[in-house]
């Protein structure tokens, strides 16, 4: 990271060919939840918090509910309380 931050060139990773490499994907609820809270940001921000985007037949309400029932979903599917 540093290395990056410096304009440098990171080294390359240390393990060799034989290493097993996982890959961790979330669960589908989960990303829907985590894409839905980045679209739900950016729609608030282009609002100015207002609760609405866009104007005129393109005006969207952008409140909260329809996310806290897909934060509520991902709670009890994963049993543990979700920050939000």
């Amino acid at each position: 990271m540093r290395a990056g931050l410096a304009g440098r060139r990171p080294s390359a990773a240390a393990h060799t060919a034989a290493d097993a490499v996982t890959v961790w994907l979330p669960p589908p609820l989960i990303e829907e939840w985590c894409s839905a809270e980045a679209l739900n940001s950016v729609l608030q921000k282009g609002s100015g918090y207002s609760g609405v985007s866009g104007t005129g037949d393109n005006k969207r309400d952008t409140t909260a509910a329809a996310l806290a029932d897909l934060r509520g979903r991902a709670e009890q599917a994963f049993g543990r309380m979700l920050n939000g």
